[in-house]
């Protein structure tokens, strides 16, 4: 923590580790909280992460690895795997560059960091926000299976929504690649790897995603 906070000259003033959360019967999984912060040049282009508008572009930021140990995939699936995410400081710093950039010159309309659940789980609270679906193609990713593309919880990794018209306006950086994925549109989120992945009416998504915690508390 320290390394990267000191690479992204970022403060972090508190956190927090609860190793010892149990009660008869079962665990609750550890859970660390970190508070970090940062300063906002203008609030007024902050950007949030419901898709905004049909016809943009969407893009993933970041290079997607293998990296599946620890992955909430994987904990249902009952799998295993040693290799958890690492952090590459430089492509973090040049991700975030794009980034910020981007925003700056108000290329980027709507972000969303990859982090549980992977690209599919960020993608699904996107179009839940801005009830609105999106069409996404895969293949223009690495060549790594399709669970991996969906669910890998890889460091350093943003989904934009770039605005249309505005592409090219977004920075480059050689440390950070940047591939356009698919578009915003449509009432379902539809997500293809040479063949159907997933094709969900984002109703059924923002249902799923509203009650989980009254099905577990029923």
């Amino acid at each position: 923590m320290g390394e990267i906070a000191e690479a992204l000259k970022i403060p972090i003033p508190s956190g927090n580790v609860s190793f010892y959360n149990e009660a008869p019967g079962f665990t609750v999984l550890p859970t660390p909280t970190i508070l970090g912060c940062g300063i906002v040049r203008d609030i007024r282009r902050c950007v949030t992460s419901d898709l905004k508008q049909e016809g943009n572009t969407i893009a993933l930021v970041g290079t997607t690895k293998p990296e599946m140990g620890a992955s909430e995939y994987y904990r249902m699936t009952r799998s295993y795997s040693g290799k958890v995410p690492d952090v590459d400081v430089g492509a973090l710093r040049g991700g975030l560059d794009v980034i910020l950039g981007g925003i700056e010159r108000t290329a980027i309309v709507a972000c969303h960091d990859i982090s549980d659940g992977g690209f599919a789980v960020a993608l699904a609270e996107m179009c839940i926000g801005g009830d609105v679906g999106a069409e996404i193609d895969l293949t223009k990713m690495e060549g790594l299976r399709s669970d991996v593309r969906l669910f890998s919880e890889g460091n350093s990794r943003w989904i934009v929504e770039l605005r249309k018209g505005k592409e090219k306006q977004l920075p480059k950086d050689r440390k950070a690649k940047v591939v356009r994925l698919g578009t915003v549109g449509g009432s379902a989120l539809k997500i293809r790897a040479n063949k159907t992945l997933v094709d969900l009416e984002v109703p059924k998504l923002a249902e799923s995603f509203n009650s989980t915690l009254w099905r577990l508390v029923a």
